[in-house]
């Protein structure tokens, strides 16, 4: 994606500098697209693991806000809650067969 946009940018700036006969039909939508690249590709351009870090560090500080919030009795009903969403995924079926009761899957 960064790739293309670094290409599209100079291609539309200069279609811009040119300015043909009918410039003013598309010259809303000219900038717009070249405003839009150019934001495009300085947002590629930053880091994004430190950007990810951001959001995830933002998330956990909501969470905790929201948590100092609710009521005691609330935070021990959703820790039970998740306790037993644990231990539910510790006792999951085995996996479904098509052989009978009694048989046993022939060893080749």
């Amino acid at each position: 994606m960064t790739k293309a946009e670094k290409e599209m940018l100079p291609v539309l700036k200069k279609f811009e500098e040119s300015r043909p006969n009918d410039y003013s039909r598309y010259e809303f939508s000219l900038k717009l697209a070249i405003e839009t690249t150019s934001d495009s590709l300085d947002l590629s351009v930053e880091d994004l693991k430190t950007r990810s870090v951001q959001v995830q560090n933002k998330a956990e500080r909501e969470k905790k806000e929201i948590e100092s919030v609710r009521q005691p009795k609330d935070l021990e009903e959703k820790k039970a809650e998740e306790q037993k969403a644990a231990t539910d995924q510790k006792k999951q079926r085995k996996p479904p067969t098509l052989l009978r009761k009694g048989e046993e899957q022939k060893k080749q």
